[in-house]
């Protein structure tokens, strides 16, 4: 599933039954998503794939990591994240639903 330029996979047998699920971009210049419905919870992970072409990271050697957040992108923790500089992408394993944004 595609949501802008990012992107969300749920693997084969990760829902124990069909769920609508709805996502959307936490609209401005951020780089983040707020997935429904809130607290649905999977049996493996899923992964999301946060793009950062859009920002500005010149100088900065930090490697990028998805984190939880809240409805106001405070961090609550990060998730286990990847990321790949060349693609200008990270991509971090969710077990849940609800907001996640990229950090650094």
């Amino acid at each position: 599933m595609w949501i802008g330029p990012h992107a969300f996979v749920v693997p084969s047998g990760a829902l124990a039954q069909p769920v609508t699920i709805s996502a959307k971009t936490a609209g401005g210049t951020g780089n983040a998503l707020d997935f429904k419905p809130v607290g649905l919870a999977f049996l493996k992970p899923a992964y999301v794939v946060l793009s950062y072409a859009n920002c500005s990271t010149a100088g900065s050697g930090a490697s990028k990591q998805i984190a939880y957040t809240t409805d106001s992108l405070a961090i609550l923790y990060y998730v286990p994240s990847s990321d790949n500089p060349s693609a200008l992408q990270v991509t971090g394993q969710i077990y849940h639903f609800s907001n996640y944004a990229i950090a650094w």
